[in-house]
């Protein structure tokens, strides 16, 4: 797209309450994106420290989607035109999106075109720098306030949907054991039970590891 194509395209949004957000892994668009205010900001595989100081002044959120590059099994699945690059060029996409989180930047994470494995993107997140608490919030209450829902959901706070998953361990200390779903609520109603026994009572009272 020109520069003029995403000027129109943000100024007639905005007037009806409509966000734009761009696939977008850096270059000249990138800073397009930020100068003309882009809502969200997905990708940023090839961000340079010179966007990622203008990122940080501007009210474009930034949306992660690490595994999509990072994972050799998805790389292996593309077409083989594009394998090669990829793989090549994995250690700077790397280090630029570790660049973002080393500059503060908050971010959301999504999966991209890797539905269903969300818990190794925050896994890359924190390989990427990111401690625990970030990674985790990234995929909680920054992703629902960069979803425009926060107020809504994304944090267990008095007035939001209570929706809630349970798992076996401490996400604090592994975020791996979101893997191991014992129980899930959606609006405070139990979805699914698996081994709800040892999460009533004392197991469920003593074990619970609200994110901070």
């Amino acid at each position: 797209l020109t520069r003029e194509e995403i000027r129109v395209a943000i100024e007639e949004s905005h007037p009806a309450s409509v966000p734009v957000a761009s696939h977008c892994v850096g270059g000249l668009g990138l800073d397009w994106a930020l100068e003309l205010g882009l809502d969200t900001l997905e990708h940023a595989y090839h961000i340079t420290p010179a966007q990622v100081e203008k990122l940080s002044v501007s009210r474009t959120a930034l949306v992660l989607t690490p595994g999509a590059v990072l994972s050799r099994e998805r790389v292996q699945k593309l077409p083989t035109t594009l394998i090669t690059g990829h793989l090549g060029e994995r250690e700077m996409m790397f280090r630029s999106m570790a660049s973002t989180i080393k500059g503060g930047i908050p971010f959301a994470v999504g999966t991209d075109g890797m539905h269903g494995n969300l818990v190794q993107d925050i896994l890359y997140l924190v390989e990427l720098g990111a401690s625990n608490v970030q990674a985790l919030r990234a995929a909680t209450s920054y992703g629902a306030q960069t979803c425009g829902i926060g107020h809504e959901t994304g944090s267990l706070a008095p007035g939001k949907l209570a929706d809630v998953i349970v798992v076996g361990g401490n996400p604090l200390e592994d975020p791996g054991t979101l893997r191991n779903i014992m129980a899930v609520f959606k609006n405070g109603k139990l979805m699914h039970g698996h081994a709800f026994r040892e999460l009533t009572g004392q197991g469920l009272a003593h074990g619970a590891h609200p994110i901070p």
